[in-house]
């Protein structure tokens, strides 16, 4: 879209009607919602020539409210004086934080609104949250100079300790160097003229699904499955223990499912296993009582221990690192009555 080029091309993102119509061509009616009045009055405007005159720019006259007109200040003067509305002098501007809601909205990410201290035109719109525990900050950058995009990035990776996405209109100014330096931080580069657009309501959509937009992103920042060792559960962003349904498919295996994400893992994968000789641990054999019990252990049940609650306060660790979910997993039941799972679990054997 002409949008993207003509946010790295109008200084400051604030021109007369004239300016945006010039750069944005037919889309201009469909950025409507995504500018809006500075409350400044230009002391210029554009040569209203085909073929511009020298100074590009006229200067801008107002005799009085119904008496505005452009001068061309060519020595010679090339143009005719132009007479103009006060509308034609109003400056308008992007909705800066509208387009970092459409953006990270657009891409997947939880909008945020957050200025960048020490760096002009640039702010955090976002945190991406491919998965439970894995949360990575989203920033937008608009700079007109290759110099000024590559201090942009050299500022964000000293800022950052982990990896982020950082997002520009165009890819001109992403060069070899840029490159290079934000794989420093494992970062991710979007240019918005690469995937996004705007419909005619001023809505920012995304031609392509966040999944593979940033596929190359996810392979390099997110842990994989291994089938021998603690496994990798793909826990959805925004899931709770609610969520969580476990089935023991024999005494050694689980079903799991989490909104919509599922898997099979044995006690090893989830971490269950004795470090010594790689027996199931007491944590899973507790995690088996529940099952049997149907997610509860009273003091009733053949499960019941004096020692369960050092056990619960245990697997509860295990459970919130394997599906990395905040809050305890197990509650201790009115009056000490014994313990319930807060997730569902139970056994088909």
């Amino acid at each position: 879209m002409r949008l993207w080029r003509a946010l790295e091309r109008i200084r400051g993102l604030a021109a007369v009607p004239a300016v945006w119509k010039m750069h944005l061509g037919s889309e201009y009616p469909a950025m409507g919602p995504l500018l809006r009045p500075s409350g400044r009055i230009s002391s210029t405007h554009p040569c209203p020539r085909e073929n511009p005159c020298e100074c590009r720019h006229h200067g801008v006259i107002e005799h009085g409210p119904d008496d505005i007109v452009s001068v061309c200040e060519c020595e010679p003067r090339y143009c005719d004086t132009t007479r103009l509305e006060r509308a034609d002098i109003v400056v308008w501007e992007i909705h800066r934080e509208k387009l970092g809601a459409g953006v990270a909205a657009a891409m997947g990410a939880d909008p945020i609104w957050e200025e960048v201290d020490g760096i002009p035109l640039t702010h955090q719109v976002g945190t991406y949250t491919p998965l439970a525990g894995y949360a990575f900050p989203v920033y937008l950058t608009i700079r007109m100079q290759r110099e000024d995009f590559r201090q942009v990035i050299t500022e964000l990776v000293v800022r950052n300790d982990g990896p982020f996405v950082l997002i520009a209109p165009t890819p001109t100014h992403m060069d070899k160097a840029c490159s290079e330096l934000l794989a420093r931080r494992s970062g991710c580069f979007l240019a918005m003229a690469d995937f996004l657009s705007v419909r005619e309501d001023g809505r920012i959509v995304s031609g392509r699904p966040a999944e593979d937009l940033l596929a190359k992103f996810h392979a390099a920042v997110l842990p994989k499955p291994e089938s021998n060792v603690r496994a990798f559960f793909p826990t959805p962003a925004g899931a709770t223990w609610d969520d969580v349904t476990i089935c023991f498919t024999d005494g050694h295996t689980v079903s799991v499912k989490v909104r919509g994400a599922t898997g099979r893992f044995n006690y090893t994968q989830m971490g269950l296993a004795n470090s010594r000789n790689g027996e199931p641990t007491v944590q899973w054999r507790l995690l088996s009582g529940f099952a049997d019990e149907g997610g509860d252990i009273t003091w009733d049940s053949k499960y019941a221990d004096r020692r369960n609650k050092k056990r619960c306060e245990l697997l509860s660790q295990d459970l919130k690192a394997f599906f990395r979910i905040d809050g305890d997993p197990i509650r201790a039941l009115p009056g000490g009555r014994g313990w319930r799972t807060r997730f569902s679990v139970s056994a088909e054997r």
